[in-house]
């Protein structure tokens, strides 16, 4: 396994090469394509496996690599493991960007030049630094510039001398926007320039911290960061001290002010007051991006699942961490509750299906099924776990009370994006990268109805009573379906790619995340917008909201390690 896989067009094998010898001198591993072939490999076999495990897949992107499709599926291989850092080899457009990258950052390096201090480059050192929770990559932090010339000054240093007219309007820019009010938590470690960075004032200890009001933007101004401080585990911070990150591994940040909501703007008309208010209760806190969580069936406990191999289970009414699930050894897909609450299952690209005693963390039995897993689904009389892997993009289906091998359910024509089993666990509904969303008859093992729609969806649910599907997907689209003829209901509109789509228990309401940042509650019968949570703006690329079992609470992962719960109030 490399740490680096290099995904670019041939026609710029020159830049990736560049690229590999300037990382491996860093004392990094490169993957790049023949080069990391040994005799005997399969091409097509090699290239899958090398993208799957590097620790980073660094997108070299430009108008001619955005448009070749093994650059497009080997970046949104490394975007949905959560260790995809893009960067910009040549000037394209915004509109040159594939719309599943439509929100991610990247590095410029579109006139990266040789000097090991080149800002971008070390921009890019510690873009990777995080990635791989490497924090000696990271370069140590310039000193302040001097507000005076110094004398001999070398055509380096005056180069970074010049670079210091960015960070002057800067300053003018966050003098202008404190004075209308607001407030912008700005993390040095993901500013777009060091000279920015360098003219921020020095850390200084932070004010209480006040929830987002729902349905608001924040309004952008500078406030300063106390340092990260070290931590072994991550952690649980209240409502009144929410956390930048993402941190390095190994540390938690300190507290910070939230955002405050901005004033309604005279010249907009008000936004429809909604029926809930979002009020924040805690968060949870991760060394590594939060790709996936889930309630137990009691509502005491939350597992949450980062993009490493170690699951957390914390508690759901304290917010405090009451173990982790250690034992696999490569990224954790997947991590859910058995309907009766005493076990979990988590799923892993170390090809294990892995049980645990939701109680303690204690293993219970470690399941080899030979392919690495995208994820796990349990029926919900807990009596079968269906597994899926990109491998065939195959379900593999359990006895979840014997743990007995029943066979591949499917093989499906497209990457399996997300699966769960129908209210009476008869059928399987399959959302894929092939722009629709099926169900599979277990009974008869065969493909029945398909939802076709213009994105391909990220998510698809059941409602609790079985008699709709809710999928949602790019451009903020939530669509709702009746489960019985395929028929579109209705469609409701959010923002930004929607990755997560959700049922409250009782059917009435539907949580959708997305990687604009909001999340949205909607009534599952007539599509109104209830309440819309808008979270700070570190808070970026959310990956899942789901509903506590009483559907009191809302919990919200997102990858910048940080698990917001929320409690929802009638307005």
């Amino acid at each position: 396994m490399a740490d680096v896989f290099i995904s670019y067009a041939r026609t710029e094998r020159d830049e990736a090469e560049r690229m590999k010898e300037r990382l491996e001198a860093m004392g990094l591993s490169v993957f790049l394509d023949v080069d990391g072939l040994d005799g005997g490999d399969v091409f097509s076999d090699k290239l899958d496996r090398e993208v799957k495990t590097a620790g980073c897949v660094l997108g070299l992107w430009s108008p001619t690599s955005l448009t070749r499709p093994w650059v497009q599926t080997e970046c949104d291989i490394g975007k949905r493991r959560g260790v995809l850092v893009p960067v910009a080899i040549h000037p394209f457009r915004d509109m040159d960007v594939p719309a599943p990258f439509w929100n991610i950052q990247f590095v410029d390096l579109t006139d990266l030049s040789d000097d090991p201090d080149d800002p971008n480059w070390l921009k890019l050192r510690r873009a990777l630094a995080r990635t791989l929770q490497r924090p000696e990559i990271a370069p140590a932090r310039a000193p302040r510039p001097s507000a005076a010339p110094v004398a001999g000054t070398t055509p380096a240093a005056s180069r970074k001398s010049a670079s210091t007219l960015p960070a002057v309007l800067a300053g003018l820019v966050v003098l202008l926007l404190a004075g209308a009010g607001g407030f912008w938590v700005l993390d040095p470690l993901h500013l777009h320039t060091p000279a920015l960075a360098a003219a921020l004032p020095a850390p200084a200890s932070s004010s209480p911290a006040t929830s987002p009001t729902p349905g608001a933007t924040a309004s952008p101004a500078a406030v300063s960061a106390s340092p990260a401080t070290p931590s072994s585990t991550p952690s649980a911070s209240p409502d009144t001290s929410p956390v930048p990150g993402p941190p390095l591994s190994g540390a938690t940040a300190a507290p910070t002010p939230a955002i405050a909501a901005p004033r309604p703007s005279p010249s907009q008309p008000a936004r429809p007051k909604e029926r809930f208010r979002a009020e924040q209760q805690f968060i949870l806190t991760h060394a590594a991006g939060v790709s996936w969580l889930d309630w137990s069936p009691d509502g005491s406990k939350i597992v949450t699942v980062t993009v490493d191999a170690t699951p957390h289970v914390w508690d759901a009414n304290s917010g405090a961490q009451l173990f982790a699930l250690s034992g696999h050894t490569s990224q954790v897909s997947r991590g859910v509750f058995s309907p009766d609450s005493s076990r979990i299952f988590t799923s892993s690209a170390d090809k294990t299906v892995r049980i645990w005693n939701a109680s303690n963390g204690a293993p219970i039995q470690s399941i080899d099924t030979n392919n690495p897993l995208w994820g796990v689904a349990l029926s919900r009389d807990g009596a079968r776990f269906l597994a899926w892997t990109p491998n065939g993009n195959s379900g593999l289906l359990w006895d979840a009370r014997t743990n007995t091998f029943l066979g591949v359910l499917f093989s499906n024509n497209d990457l399996v994006n997300s699966l769960t089993f129908s209210p009476d666990g008869s059928k399987v509904l399959i959302a894929s990268d092939d722009k629709r969303a099926r169900v599979f008859d277990i009974a008869t093992k065969a493909f029945g109805m398909s939802l076709n729609m213009p994105a391909s969806p990220w998510s698809a649910v059941w409602s609790p009573d079985g008699s709709r599907i809710a999928t949602g997907a790019a451009e903020g689209r939530v669509d709702i379906w009746d489960a019985s003829t395929g028929a579109l209901l209705m469609t409701m509109t959010g923002k930004g790619k929607i990755r997560s789509v959700d049922y409250s228990r009782d059917g009435t309401r539907i949580s959708t995340a997305s990687w604009s940042g909001d999340t949205r509650i909607w009534n599952a019968t007539t599509g109104e917008l209830l309440c819309t949570i808008v979270a700070p703006a570190e808070y970026y690329d959310l990956n899942r909201a789901a509903f506590s079992p009483d559907g009191s609470r809302v919990a919200v992962a997102s990858y910048s390690g940080k698990v917001r719960i929320w409690r929802l109030v009638p307005n």
